[in-house]
């Protein structure tokens, strides 16, 4: 039996693709701890895994629903709040991760805590990603437009002050890439069929594309 832990953020989008994966991992007699928030709480407890809260330390940043709907839009923004988030879970999840000695921790692609962790205390690493997978050849395919690069320009000097947050805390990051990228040797789990997936045979074994109705 394996000791996994799930890190997620509080978005349908994000969490119920991954229920499947616990349920199937908890049917085969697997421990699964999965950090997430309130108002997922009986999904998750009801696919089998230990529940813990998290809404605590998001009450700790006092965000209100204006500032939700920058999250995504606004690079910077976006990396502050991941950041703080990050920060803020640090002694508690780290703690934790230290006293439960997980096999595996698996972590949504915007959960950055849960990779900063696994990345802090050397605990193998899975990505969980919910939106298509990023490469050099799909991100050519999936571009963003052009007026995106000038915005993207003016926002790292902020960007790069959180990261350096990250790094006075013993978290490994040296770029936002390293912050929000899966590298092709990381375990990386894509809720979607390789059929839907662009440029899909140009990623490595180690990423597995499949879809939840899949027989």
């Amino acid at each position: 039996m394996s000791k996994i832990v799930f890190f997620c953020i509080p978005a349908h989008g994000h969490t119920n693709p991954t229920l499947g994966v616990v349920r199937e991992l908890t049917a085969r007699d697997h421990q699964v701890r999965y950090y997430s928030y309130e108002s997922f709480r009986e999904n998750i407890k009801e696919a089998g895994a230990e529940f813990i809260s998290c809404d605590a330390y998001d009450a700790e940043l006092g965000l209100t629903p204006k500032d939700a709907e920058k999250i995504g839009k606004d690079i910077a923004f976006s990396t502050h709040i991941l950041v703080e988030t990050t920060l803020a879970l640090d002694h508690t999840v780290c703690e934790d991760m230290t006293k439960y000695r997980p096999d595996c921790i698996v972590a949504d692609s915007m959960a950055i805590w849960g990779k900063a962790a696994a990345l802090k205390l050397n605990i193998p690493f899975v990505s969980s990603t919910t939106t298509f997978a990023f490469n050099k050849y799909s991100a050519k395919i999936m571009k963003q437009g052009f007026g995106e690069l000038p915005r993207m320009v003016f926002s790292m000097p902020k960007i790069n002050k959180d990261i350096k947050r990250l790094q006075s805390n013993g978290y490994p990051f040296r770029s936002m890439l390293d912050l929000m990228q899966s590298d092709p040797q990381t375990n990386t789990i894509v809720y979607t069929s390789p059929q839907f997936q662009p440029c899909a045979e140009t990623f490595p074994d180690n990423w597995m594309f499949f879809s939840l109705t899949a027989a």
